[in-house]
């Protein structure tokens, strides 16, 4: 099965210059990216979703605030 793209107008001008550097393998949908314009499967998107909600369930994360100074004090203003 070949993975479709469907893109509406403004999409194509946005995405036009990513298509020529994402693999999509023939074997399965893609329904997202990653950051690093690795494409995923339904299935492992959603195992993506679960490994986070997980990982936020055993306090591996930091607030808004924390992430700010850590900025600041890292990068000043």
């Amino acid at each position: 099965m070949n993975a479709k793209l469907t893109l509406t107008p403004f999409s194509q001008v946005v995405a036009a210059p990513l298509l020529g550097s994402l693999s999509v393998p023939d074997s399965e949908d893609i329904v997202a990216y990653t950051a690093n314009r690795m494409p995923l499967s339904r299935q492992q998107y959603i195992d993506s979703i679960r490994e986070a909600q997980q990982s936020i369930a055993e306090g591996n994360f930091v607030t808004h605030e924390e992430a700010m100074r850590i900025l600041y004090t890292k990068y000043g203003r």
